[in-house]
């Protein structure tokens, strides 16, 4: 679908959308106890939307991905049909043009991101929220994968590639993450085996993938959504590392206390990160998603034409770079004690 035929979109019981949100990648329509995904045609380094067996298929993964911890709220996959000059999703006449994702509408305002804003989360929620995560890991299938530790050099590296764009928007913040994430190769090549040694003892799993506070309802029970269907290899992670995303968020909306608890009772549910080792790693794992994040803040930096939009998004970055900083620091200085034979280097 193209962006100005959602005006003329009518859903299964013949109403119309009330509002739509768009992303990156897709739009998501919503009737008044109903939301509807459509993905949008795009192409990008990691995923392939333009063509209409990509979307089907990948509207499916989807909706099977996410049932593994929400199939109360993802409930089916549409075709969305063309019919009397309309286009309407669970039409049995027409020409199919795209497919739509149906979901349970969740409350405004519960998601985890706008309630610590509001300082609106208990410390028992964090709890609640580290179980239902276990829970989802403990009875995830272990897997193992070929050249793991590769597959992280090259994710790895992946900030090192967008670090030009820094140069757009701040020098010294492009000469710490080209410094610091050369250091971190090397920590990953030291670790090599550690890591194969996780993936032998189950820890490598199929996860979420995208597991931060905006994609955490919290109402009764803690609700977990919008994973990652369209790349294997950004959702068949370490559970350490999945853990590590949502740290490292509630770091950046200043509740380290949360962050303490995350982990504290995570590891009650599911021991996974217990040794002085372990507890490198998660280190690193911590500043390798605040350089995605801070990777993101600068594509979106440099597409942005508002001027105070522009503003905000440099605000966001400065924060998750801080973030990256405050963690390398760190790792360095615990890698030191724990391996005072072995020597790492910042490469310049």
């Amino acid at each position: 679908m193209e962006k100005e035929q959602l005006d003329r979109i009518i859903f299964p019981d013949h109403s119309i959308p009330l509002s739509v949100i768009e992303t990156s990648i897709s739009w998501i329509l919503f009737s008044e106890n109903r939301a509807f995904k459509i993905k949008r045609p795009v192409e990008t380094s990691f995923l392939d939307f333009t063509s209409l067996e990509h979307r089907k298929f990948f509207c499916e993964r989807e909706l099977l991905l996410n049932q593994r911890f929400s199939s109360d709220i993802y409930l089916s996959v549409h075709p969305i049909r063309i019919f009397n000059e309309y286009f309407q999703i669970g039409e049995e006449n027409g020409k199919i043009i795209d497919y739509a994702v149906e979901m349970k509408r969740l409350p405004e305002g519960k998601e985890l991101n706008n309630l610590l804003l509001k300082k609106d989360v208990a410390e028992s929620d964090i709890r609640n929220i580290a179980e239902v995560i276990a829970e989802f890991h403990f009875s995830s299938k272990p897997l193992i994968i070929n050249n793991q530790s590769d597959l992280i050099k090259d994710k790895t590296k992946d900030i090192l590639n967008y670090s030009s764009i820094f140069y757009k928007i701040d020098l010294a913040s492009k000469d710490f993450i080209d410094i610091s994430t050369r250091y971190c190769l090397q920590f990953i090549e030291y670790f090599k085996d550690f890591l194969e040694s996780r993936m032998q003892q189950g820890f490598v799993k199929d996860c979420h993938g995208d597991l931060h506070t905006r994609n955490i309802f919290l109402l009764d029970k803690p609700i977990l959504f919008d994973c990652i269907e369209f790349s294997d290899s950004l959702r068949q992670i370490d559970v350490m590392e999945e853990l590590a995303f949502l740290s490292m968020d509630l770091d950046s909306y200043g509740r380290r206390d949360y962050s303490k608890v995350l982990l504290e009772y995570y590891n009650v549910f599911n021991p996974a990160i217990r040794s002085p080792e372990e507890y490198l790693l998660f280190l690193f794992y911590k500043y390798y998603k605040a350089g995605v994040r801070a990777k993101v803040m600068a594509v979106q930096w440099v597409r942005e034409r508002d001027a105070n939009r522009k503003v905000n998004i440099e605000m966001q970055m400065q924060t998750y770079i801080k973030l990256m900083k405050e963690y390398f620091t760190q790792l360095q200085k615990d890698f030191s004690i724990t391996f005072p034979q072995a020597s790492l280097s910042a490469i310049r």
